[in-house]
């Protein structure tokens, strides 16, 4: 606390406060928007105002009755356990989801700063380089583009506090200054499990690296006399390892109470992985320099959005780091007796902080640029696809082998921010090395200069990224009004992932009322969406009233966009009246808007359905507005029969086969119930007089036709099927 109190740390942290504030402008105006984008952020924010609603209503924080009613949407264990989304819960409760989000974010990019300052002032003892440091890690691109997008990974200054911790505990070789590097580990896992495997990595890498540049095998026999302090000291560091294990196993055993979210098919992890230009090449959205990157950053696009692919380490800390290494390669680091003779250093003045025998980092530059520069190598290969070709030779990466340990961890890019601190602290060096020999004021100067066109590196535009979390719309409006919590339906009916998903969770912090929509991929609910993507089917209504829906709600211009395909909508469709006045018996409008027309569902809650279980994918609307299922070979159905006795019901349904002369089996409880002859083009197929007992019938569909690629329908080209099925009617 003194160092802050002093006179240059007061203007280098007010200058960070200061470029936080109007870089992530308009978090700093707190009550009604905040620094995001229209995608991630919605669904963020809206849990951030979920964890307040439950605190008032005294409803537990998952599953989530107000969204995928009537089952629930279940939180991610990720973020229910997550030490980032408690505070961000305290902070709600006591404002609002708004201001807890902006005042988060606000604290976490100027933390990161001062994390980064200390670290760097720390191993250099330089002033400049520290203030130059900690402005150009904590505003860096991985910063300002997580930043608008993913608040869960903003508590990126556990990293540097990790660095500096260890850089200490090294020197001082004390159990209190080893435990002290277990509880930030700890602390820094519970705020974000993502980056615990970050500080694991780089806690291993820095402890082999540093040891490994002090040449071990140059040091005397004489290291042996002092074997039980040696002995003792790894006791310590055993029993911390120990404790922070523990520690961080028990939050991963309860994440093991709920499934895993994150995907565990390996082929995700070539999406978001790093390419090795996008540490070079400048992020599409930089102020100074995107215009010259965009074209070549989204023509290699790896990683859906550049969000994940935004790694730039800036030219002029690049330029400052290399200058690092060539200058470590020249000079000598202090000699230690103690490490070089094994000799114990008695000297008068030695620093109390320091073990006896241990010369402190900040006097071994050469030692310090030599372990950054392995540890950014290993953190940079880890950053790299699980494998790849390189001159027609495969090539595995460390992320092939990681994926073994840790499936659910998907984002491997993002090992780029240990390369990133990395980078920085050479650059650190670098600049102290320039401007050691020169006057205090001229250093200033020149680190004022480099600061100046680090922002300007790293700026993204347009600058101020707003998203008004107050605004919304007349339907939402006429929505709260009503009394009651009354279950709503939005059409289009978007997938979970789906950004217009998130949207509708975003508003319903406005009308408050139950949303069937938000079903998670593999639940219940999420089946039952898949027979419920288009109102204009005559069951439909009948389906939404035995979920409990009372409104629907269409808004046209969202089937009418053509600038974005979503899973499901992939062809743009006209929304008028005219489409409108088909909509089957069973809805009433009782509201209209400009963009938006509400109906009550009016039919009677259906007792015949049939729900697509298993060998399907998400269905699709082709150009004419047919609802289709794709199938790889087989599909399983389940017809449900809600009545207490028998019933005898036809089946009817729609086969599109690949090519026509296949043959479709079928089979109801494993009783064979014919088989057709497919013929090109569309086949009506009806199964007549079916005795369907209470409960679940399990229909069974099985084609022997080809595998053939979707390839004319846009997002689906690399799905493989046998043959499309509609929506299978029960009457």
């Amino acid at each position: 606390m003194r160092r802050v109190l002093l006179v240059p740390e007061t203007l280098v942290f007010s200058l960070y406060a200061a470029l936080t504030a109007v870089l992530t402008y308009p978090a700093i105006t707190l009550v009604s928007r905040t620094y995001a984008e229209k995608r991630d952020p919605y669904i963020l924010i809206w849990w951030t105002w979920w964890m307040k609603y439950a605190f008032q209503h005294n409803l537990a924080l998952s599953p989530i009755p107000l969204a995928s009613s009537p089952y629930g949407y279940r939180w991610s264990p990720y973020a229910l356990d997550s030490l980032t989304y408690n505070v961000l819960r305290v902070l709600s409760i006591v404002f609002n989801e708004t201001v807890a989000y902006n005042i988060f974010l606000l604290l976490c990019f100027f933390f990161t700063c001062v994390a980064a300052y200390f670290l760097v002032r720390h191993l250099t003892e330089s002033r400049p380089a520290a203030a130059f440091g900690g402005l150009a890690f904590g505003l860096c691109p991985y910063m300002l583009m997580h930043g608008k997008e993913h608040i869960n990974l903003m508590a990126v200054f556990a990293l540097p506090l990790l660095a500096l911790m260890l850089a200490r505990a090294w020197e001082r070789r004390t159990f209190p200054s080893v435990l002290l590097c277990g509880l930030v580990f700890v602390v820094g896992t519970a705020f974000s499990y993502q980056y615990g495997l970050l500080m694991a990595l780089y806690a291993a890498c820095f402890l082999f690296f540093i040891w490994l540049a002090g040449a071990p095998w140059r040091r005397s026999a004489a290291r042996g006399r002092d074997r039980r302090r040696v002995l003792r000291l790894w006791l310590e560091v055993g029993a911390v390892l120990v404790l922070a294990v523990v520690a961080v196993g028990a939050m991963y055993a309860v994440l093991a109470r709920s499934p895993q979210t994150g995907s565990r098919d390996i082929s995700v992890l070539y999406q978001y992985s790093a390419r090795p230009w996008d540490y070079v090449v400048p992020g599409p959205d930089g102020a100074l320099l995107g215009w010259l990157s965009r074209d070549f950053v989204f023509e290699h696009l790896h990683g859906g959005f550049p969000v994940e692919s935004t790694l730039f380490l800036g030219f002029s800390v690049i330029g400052l780091a290399v200058f690092a290494l060539v200058a470590a390669g020249r000079q000598r680091d202090a000699p230690a007796a103690s490490e070089a003779e094994g000799e114990p250093d008695d000297t008068d003045g030695a620093n109390e902080s320091q073990a006896p025998g241990i010369v402190p980092l900040r006097e071994q530059p050469r030692r310090v640029v030599w372990t950054m520069t392995g540890t950014a190598v290993v953190a940079f290969l880890f950053s790299m696809p699980p494998s790849a070709k390189v001159l027609g030779v495969k090539l595995y990466f460390p992320g092939y082998l990681l994926h073994k340990v840790v499936p659910s961890f998907r984002a491997y890019a993002r090992f780029g921010l240990i390369v990133m601190m990395c980078a920085v602290v050479l650059a650190a060096y670098g600049l102290q090395t320039l401007v050691s020999s020169w006057r205090a004021r001229t250093a200033w100067l020149v680190t004022a200069g480099l600061c100046v066109l680090v922002i300007a590196e790293f700026t993204v535009v347009p600058p101020f990224r707003s998203l008004d979390t107050e605004a919304t719309t007349d339907y939402y409006r006429w929505l709260a009004a009503r009394p009651g919590q009354s279950t709503v339906a939005v059409y289009p009916w978007y997938s979970d992932g789906d950004f217009k998903t998130y949207s509708y969770l975003f508003e319903q912090r406005h009308h408050g009322k139950p949303l069937a929509n938000g079903a998670q991929p593999g639940t219940q609910g999420a089946l039952m969406r898949q027979v419920l993507l288009d109102p204009w089917d005559p069951d439909t209504p009948g389906l939404l009233a035995r979920q409990g829906v009372r409104y629907v709600l269409i808004i046209p211009s969202l089937y009418n966009a053509r600038d974005v395909r979503h899973l499901n909508y992939v062809y743009p469709r006209v929304v008028d009246d005219e489409a409108l006045s088909r909509l089957p018996d069973g809805y009433r409008q009782v509201a209209r808007f400009d963009d938006g027309i509400v109906y009550e569902v009016t039919a009677p809650p259906t007792g015949l359905y049939a729900v697509f279980n298993e060998g399907t994918i998400e269905g699709y609307f082709d150009s004419e507005g047919n609802l289709w299922h794709p199938v790889a070979g087989r599909i399983m159905v389940d017809v449900v029969n809600r009545r207490k006795e028998p019933v005898t019901a036809d089946l009817s349904f729609t086969v599109r086969g690949t090519s026509g002369g296949e043959t479709l089996e079928m089979y109801l409880d494993e009783r064979r119930m014919g088989a057709l002859r497919l013929q090109p083009g569309l086949n009506e197929v009806v199964l007549e007089d079916v005795t369907l007992k209470p409960g679940t019938n399990r229909l069974l569909l099985s084609s022997d036709g080809p595998p053939v690629q979707l390839t004319e329908v846009p997002g689906y080209e690399d799905v493989a099927v046998s043959m499309l099925v509609s929506n299978i009617h029960v009457e």
